[in-house]
């Protein structure tokens, strides 16, 4: 799909502008310029996500929106690490799943990043995409990295096909149904009945072929709405990296019908910076029945949680989990005397609290002229808050304006611990 002289251009102007080089298309009759300025522009969406995929420049990346949706090396690998310990369970007399040889397919495939992971827990794996050309693009980048046992299908996926697909039926099935309106590429849809395929519609097809299916939804998506709609759910992933919701991930089961409150839930972050993964799991029924403690004074030291557990609701069962106490009922901002290292989210140090007014605010803007701030259940958000105070971001203080549980307006200084 590459040759050596589009591999070449690709290198070459890694950091060019990509419109002058389509401009100038005609300067360079043996290059495929159009396809290498889409791969020049997709190496540049991945290079921090996907840098084994990066570090290779003979991969071909025909449509950048592809590579903007894809996942990273990080969500793709946490993939794997699921469907392993679910295939565990459903195969507990073997103690080696590379004996079991199983089979497995991504039903959506894109640019294959997810497939890549996935399929090598099984002995055989099918990936299936509805755009031909995304599909040709992606056997050639399998060929390339060596992905030999991915079987690759251009087929759109539907409710009269799902009992036909080649290579059914499946230990696995893993989707990632479309979120963007087919008509209008820049329309969002968060709506589960709204993607592409409906797999509000299909799971049940879906099970006649596969016990375990796991689906991909919108971090932005109502999990709790889901839940209801999607009734076999039997695990739900939340799914950060670096502290950005990126994925949640709802693990559906074969006749796997429970209340919704008793589904087990994982707020994970990730690092892809070699740091340590921050994992909490929790049910809604253990949300529901925690009793929250709440400061009656701030501590030496502040905790933020990470975005995930913000995304899942987890606020009360922080407090018994972690002996630290809230700010607030409606400030998800925690306190302690004593350093709680193993808090799944941002530590810092207080080095001061001052009641928020704007001599205060005046003061701090001198002693503190670039700082992070942020507003946290407070009456001005936090852009107000930087042109009401005129401080730059950067620096090492975080200052949080927010609301104590007496009512008081205040602004915490601290810096980072962790």
């Amino acid at each position: 799909m590459l040759s050596e002289k589009d591999i070449e251009f690709i290198i070459g102007n890694r950091n060019a502008d990509t419109s002058k080089l389509l401009l100038g298309a005609s300067k360079y009759p043996e290059v495929n310029v159009k396809l290498c300025v889409n791969c020049i522009e997709s190496r540049q969406k991945i290079a921090s996500k996907l840098p084994m995929w990066y570090a290779n420049p003979e991969l071909a990346y025909p449509f950048p929106l592809s590579a903007e949706q894809c996942s990273s090396e990080a969500t793709g690998e946490y993939k794997r690490q699921i469907a392993f310990q679910l295939l565990q369970r459903l195969h507990t007399g073997c103690s080696n799943l590379e004996e079991a040889h199983l089979n497995g397919a991504d039903l959506t495939g894109g640019m294959g990043v997810d497939t890549y992971y996935l399929s090598q827990l099984f002995g055989s794996f099918h990936y299936f995409e509805r755009n031909s050309e995304l599909c040709m693009a992606t056997r050639y980048n399998f060929q390339k990295l060596g992905a030999e046992k991915i079987e690759l299908h251009n087929l759109e996926i539907n409710g009269n096909n799902i009992s036909q697909l080649p290579g059914a039926p499946f230990d696995f099935i893993f989707i990632d149904p479309a979120r963007r309106s087919r008509s209008d590429k820049s329309s969002k849809v968060i709506s589960l009945q709204e993607y592409e395929p409906n797999i509000v519609e299909l799971k049940d097809e879906l099970f006649k072929i596969a016990p375990i299916v796991l689906v991909k939804v919108s971090p932005m998506a109502d999990i709790k709405l889901n839940l209801s709609l999607l009734p076999q759910t039997s695990q739900i992933h939340i799914v950060s990296v670096d502290n950005e919701c990126k994925e949640l991930l709802f693990v559906l089961q074969r006749n796997g019908m429970q209340s919704y409150g008793s589904v087990e839930i994982t707020a994970v972050n990730l690092s892809s910076k070699g740091r340590e993964s921050q994992f909490f799991r929790y049910t809604l029924d253990d949300e529901e029945c925690a009793r929250p403690v709440f400061a009656s004074k701030t501590g030496k030291y502040l905790y933020e949680p990470n975005k995930s557990l913000l995304k899942g609701g987890v606020f009360k069962l922080l407090c018994a989990g972690f002996g630290v106490a809230k700010l607030a009922p409606s400030t998800h901002l925690y306190t302690s005397d004593d350093p709680v290292m193993e808090f799944p989210g941002k530590i810092f140090e207080i080095q001061e609290v001052v009641e928020f007014n704007k001599k205060n605010m005046k003061k701090l803007a001198t002693e503190y002229p670039h700082a992070d701030i942020s507003a946290r259940n407070f009456p001005l958000d936090t852009n107000a808050l930087k042109k009401m105070s005129g401080i730059k971001d950067g620096g090492e203080r975080h200052l949080f304006a927010t609301t104590l549980n007496n009512g008081e307006k205040v602004v915490i200084i601290a810096s980072i611990k962790r």
